[in-house]
C-alpha cells in the first residue's frame, strides 16, 4: 500500500479548497449584514434623536415665551372672530385654530401670501413684555406719569425706581437716534397699581434724555432719567377709554410674537423627490397688526426647530362645567370650599365626552363661540370666565424617511377607531396627507407641555 506523501508540495485538495472558500463567503456575507443592520439602525437612532432634540428646543422656546404672556398687566376676556379665519382672541393670547390654505386661514399675516402655516394646524399669538424690561413709576408724585392732553401723557422713566432698585434704561436708550438707534415706537403697555386687571396699551410718540446717562447701567452710576411721550388714543387691544385715575405704576414695550409650524417644501434623496420639510418657526409682529416687526419681513419667519409638522393648542378655563344648572358650583369662585370637581380643571377620560369639559379646542365639536368660555352662570359670580392653563402638543417627524418603516396613527395609539392630536382628525383632510404613502416610511413624536398661565385669570 503506497503511503501518504507528506511532501510541503503535496497542499490541499480542490474540495478542502472549495469547502474553505464557502465557509469564508458566509462568514464574510454573516458580517456584511450584521454591519448593515448596525450601519441602519444607527442611522435611525441617530435621526431619532435628532427628531427628539427639534422636540426640545421648539418646546422650550414656546413654553418659556407663553410663560411670559400678559406680563406688564395686559390680560382680556376672549371674543370670538368670526373671520374668516375664525380667531379666539385675547389681549394675552389667541389662537387660529386647524387653519386651511383654502380660506387663507393659514397665512401668518393676514394678507400675505407666504409664509403659511401647515394646513390643520393652529397659530398661537402671544403678546405681553416677553424680553423687554418692566418699568415701575410712581403713580402717585404728579411728576412721573403727566396727562398732557385728551390723549397724550408723559412718562418719566428713572434710573434706580421710585423704591431704589436699579432698573437699565439702556433697552430704550439705545433705540434713540442721539444712541444710533432709529427712534423709539411702538405701543406699551401702562399697568395699574390699584388692580392687576387694569391697564392701558398707550403709543409712543417721542422720547429723550432728561438727566444722567441712560446707557449707563453699571453698578453705581448716576441716576439717569428719560421722558417718553405716549399716545392714549382707545385701540383694539385698549378698545375703552384711557382712564388717568387707575394709577399707572408700570411701564413696559408690548411685543407680540406668532408660532406656527411652517409649510416648507424641498427635496429629499438622490431623485430630488419634492416633500414638505416643515418647521416651527416664530414671527414677531407689531403688536395688534398683520405687519411684520420694523416693517422686515425677514421677522415672519423666524425657524426654531425642524421637522416640527403640526402646533396643537388647548385652552383649560375655570368654565361652569360640570354645571348644568346655574344654581350649582362649576367654578372655582362658585363656593368657598376647595372641594369636587368644580374647583379643578377637568378633562374628560375618553375622548367622545371631552367636547363637555374645561378644555377649548381637545375635541372637534368644541365651540368658541360658545358663552361657557366667556361667562359665569352661578349667581354672584358674573365676572369672566379665567384662562387658567395652555396645553402646547408638537408633533414632530425625522428628517429623513426610512422604506423599511411604515408608521402608524399619529397619535400613537393604533386600532382605536379615531386618530386625534387636540381636535385636530389625522384621518381626514387637510392632516391626512401626514399618514398617507411617502410620509408613512417617517418616525414620529409628539411632545405635550401644559402651562400654567401665571399672567392670567
Amino acid at each position: 500500500m503506497p503511503e501518504r506523501s507528506s511532501s510541503p508540495q503535496a497542499g490541499f485538495s480542490i474540495l478542502e479548497l472549495v469547502i474553505s472558500l464557502l465557509i469564508a463567503v458566509e462568514i464574510l456575507i454573516a458580517a456584511a449584514v450584521v454591519f448593515d443592520l448596525h450601519d441602519r439602525m444607527a442611522r435611525v437612532q441617530v435621526q431619532i434623536t435628532d427628531m427628539q432634540q427639534s422636540l426640545r428646543v421648539a418646546q422650550y422656546d414656546l413654553v418659556r415665551t407663553l410663560r411670559m404672556a400678559g406680563r406688564g398687566g395686559l390680560n382680556t376676556p376672549f371674543t370670538v372672530d368670526a373671520g374668516p379665519p375664525v380667531r379666539l382672541r385675547g389681549g394675552a393670547v389667541e389662537v387660529r385654530n386647524n387653519v386651511l390654505a383654502t380660506d387663507d386661514s393659514n397665512q401668518v399675516a393676514i394678507g400675505t401670501d407666504q409664509p403659511r402655516a401647515v394646513p390643520g394646524s393652529d397659530i398661537l399669538t402671544i403678546r405681553g413684555c416677553i424680553a423687554g424690561s418692566l418699568y415701575q413709576i410712581n403713580p402717585n408724585n404728579g411728576v412721573d406719569f403727566q396727562v398732557t392732553g385728551a390723549n397724550t401723557a408723559d412718562i418719566l422713566l428713572s434710573n434706580p425706581s421710585p423704591l431704589g432698585i436699579p432698573q437699565c434704561l439702556r433697552p430704550l436708550a439705545e433705540q434713540l437716534p442721539s444712541n444710533g438707534g432709529s427712534g423709539l415706537s411702538g405701543p406699551v403697555i401702562l399697568g395699574s397699581n390699584q388692580d392687576r386687571s387694569l391697564f392701558h396699551v398707550a403709543t409712543i410718540t417721542g422720547a429723550a434724555e432728561v438727566d444722567g446717562d441712560p446707557m449707563d447701567c453699571a453698578a453705581g452710576a448716576a441716576p439717569s432719567s428719560l421722558r417718553v411721550s405716549v399716545d392714549t388714543t382707545a385701540s383694539t387691544l385698549s378698545p375703552a377709554a384711557f382712564d388717568p385715575a387707575m394709577g399707572v405704576a408700570l411701564v413696559c414695550q408690548l411685543e407680540e410674537y406668532r408660532y406656527y409650524a411652517r409649510e416648507v417644501e424641498g427635496v429629499i434623496g438622490p431623485d430630488s423627490t419634492p416633500i414638505a420639510q416643515p418647521r416651527l418657526a416664530r414671527a414677531r409682529m407689531n403688536p395688534g397688526t398683520e405687519l411684520p416687526f420694523g416693517g422686515d419681513a425677514a421677522n415672519l419667519s423666524l425657524d426654531i426647530a425642524e421637522g416640527i409638522f403640526d402646533l396643537q393648542v388647548a385652552f383649560g378655563f375655570d368654565s361652569d362645567f360640570p354645571s348644568t344648572d346655574p344654581g350649582t358650583p362649576g367654578a372655582f369662585g362658585d363656593d368657598l370650599d376647595n372641594l369636587g370637581v368644580d374647583d379643578q380643571i377637568f378633562e374628560a377620560v375618553a375622548f367622545d365626552a371631552r367636547d363637555t369639559d374645561d378644555w377649548l379646542y381637545n375635541h372637534p365639536d368644541d365651540d368658541p363661540a360658545a358663552p361657557q368660555w366667556t361667562a359665569h352662570q352661578f349667581p354672584g359670580n358674573t365676572g369672566p370666565v379665567d384662562l387658567l392653563y395652555v396645553r402646547i402638543t408638537l408633533a414632530a417627524r425625522t428628517a429623513r424617511p426610512d422604506p423599511r418603516y411604515v408608521g402608524g396613527d399619529i397619535d400613537g395609539v393604533d386600532g382605536d377607531a379615531f386618530d386625534f392630536v387636540e381636535d385636530n382628525d389625522y384621518d381626514s383632510d387637510p392632516a391626512q396627507v401626514w399618514k398617507q404613502d411617502f410620509n408613512r416610511n417617517f418616525r414620529r413624536r409628539l411632545l405635550q407641555t401644559v402651562v400654567d398661565m401665571r399672567n392670567q385669570g
